[in-house]
């Protein structure tokens, strides 16, 4: 049976699949054609006949699984499949700049819990390395490992009984502010793979500074149900609320006002970003911040340090966080 082109009808970018079916040979026999591999002997007729069947089909090859061959794919940041407000996504724009300036190409992907799926996301860009924000995701990591794609973690374990977390700097403030019964506001997506495990954090920097774990609940970002949680926390005793970010935080407020409450006299609430709302929301919130460019020269010596590219290293703690103070505490 003659192997013929696919028909015009057929709209799809011909693959390497496409070619080797069209020549009678094996992908990895076009791969070693197109590719010019050095070392690998092969006749000038499946020489030729690769080439004919790539040109009949107006063959593209993938610049990604050419840059695989190379040794130079793409970094492959993986996220966790959370909205990222304006802080997040201007870090990750400063962190991709930098690295273009070092020769790298780097992408941005984020996955949900589906292990499998998110494997086979980052491995179909065949990347040179796969840097990771948080290590919380052992099983995806063990199957990139597995592949012998090289990971790369920019978080660290044992962050709860670090005085520099978030969960210890929030709660330090609030307890600094006469708070000792409080609750977490979690994001909706904080389930997922990768998702910064916040109020766990928050709850053992209760444990290690001696109060009761927080009350914990998801506060969605548009205020759905936020009124009910916050009358529900208020009548449990609770005076103040750590949120995952200060889009919950915002969230929070907006169900402080609903309830028929004030902030901070009868809840007080402290987010984390600092996000331009966060200064115009009412009232104005208190937040945590860090020095955005010291992070970011971090992350970029992490990378580049973890791929052998000599880089000076940071000058001082790039995720010191700090309290910007407000009127909602």
């Amino acid at each position: 049976m003659t192997a013929h082109p696919p028909s015009d009808a057929n709209k799809r970018p011909a693959t390497s699949r496409d070619v080797a079916h069209l020549a009678g040979v094996s992908r990895t026999t076009v791969s070693y054609v197109l590719n010019n591999t050095p070392g690998v002997k092969l006749t000038e007729a499946t020489k030729e006949a690769v080439l004919k069947a790539a040109a009949d089909l107006h063959y593209r090859p993938n610049p990604l699984a050419r840059s695989l061959v190379s040794k130079s794919g793409p970094l492959v940041i993986v996220m966790p499949r959370l909205p990222l407000n304006e802080m997040i996504a201007a870090m990750l724009a400063d962190v991709t700049t930098e690295l273009f300036r070092r020769g790298f190409i780097t992408t941005v992907v984020q996955v949900h819990d589906d292990v499998e799926m998110a494997f086979e996301t980052i491995a179909g860009f065949q990347p040179r390395a796969a840097i990771f924000v948080s290590d919380t995701w052992d099983d995806l990591i063990a199957r990139l490992e597995e592949q012998s794609i090289q990971v790369i973690s920019l978080g660290h374990r044992g962050a709860a009984l670090d005085q520099h977390s978030l969960g210890f700097v929030q709660t330090s403030h609030l307890l600094e502010r006469g708070h000792s019964r409080l609750a977490f506001a979690d994001a909706e997506e904080s389930g997922q793979i990768g998702a910064p495990p916040r109020s766990a954090d928050a709850a053992a920097a209760s444990q290690a500074l001696g109060i009761d774990s927080p009350e914990v609940a998801i506060v969605p970002r548009d205020g759905t149900g936020a009124a009910q949680i916050v009358r529900e926390w208020h009548a449990a005793g609770v005076t103040a609320v750590c949120a995952f970010n200060d889009e919950v935080a915002l969230a929070v407020l907006f169900g402080i006002r609903e309830a028929g409450l004030r902030c901070p006299e009868d809840i007080a609430v402290i987010g984390c970003d600092d996000i331009p709302a966060s200064a115009v929301a009412y009232p104005p919130l208190t937040t945590l911040t860090t020095d955005m460019d010291l992070a970011k020269d971090s992350f970029v010596w992490v990378i580049l340090t973890a791929l052998g590219v000599e880089s000076p290293p940071p000058v001082a703690n790039p995720l010191a966080l700090r309290v910007v103070q407000r009127e909602s505490t």
